[in-house]
């Protein structure tokens, strides 16, 4: 699971590189990096990451945040149009499984920041 995450992060982060001009093999030249300290640079970042998704994954569960069908939906055609690609694409690369559990995901962080605001709120009215 960790694994999977830092290949992500790299993933990203070699994107950001092509968008800029530069590809990952250049970059690692320029700084003297390898793909194992890349990965070693990327570990701890990538364990919280996993931990704060299976957290937000399980409050979504004990909440009973769901996303519709009709949310997946919005969140292909989103994507395409953020991609400039037509859906069926869009359906090609990410599956309606994970669409799914990244708007549950997105669920339940907004119900945490909204439930940490009502704390503040209550802390700042009892001073």
């Amino acid at each position: 699971m960790y694994e999977n995450q830092i290949d992500n992060i790299i993933d990203e982060f070699s994107m950001n590189l092509r968008m800029q001009g530069m590809d990952m093999k250049t970059y690692m030249q320029y700084t003297g990096l390898t793909e194992e300290i890349l990965h070693d640079t990327y570990h701890d970042q990538a364990v919280s990451q996993v931990k704060v998704r299976l957290a937000l994954k399980k409050i979504a569960q004990l909440e009973g945040l769901s996303a519709t069908d009709e949310e997946v939906e919005n969140k292909y055609d989103e994507l395409a149009k953020s991609y400039r690609v037509e859906v069926e694409k869009v359906k090609n690369v990410f599956s309606a499984k994970d669409i799914k559990s990244d708007l549950e995901v997105a669920k339940a962080l907004e119900f945490v920041k909204d439930a940490a605001v009502e704390a503040e709120k209550k802390e700042e009215t009892a001073e």
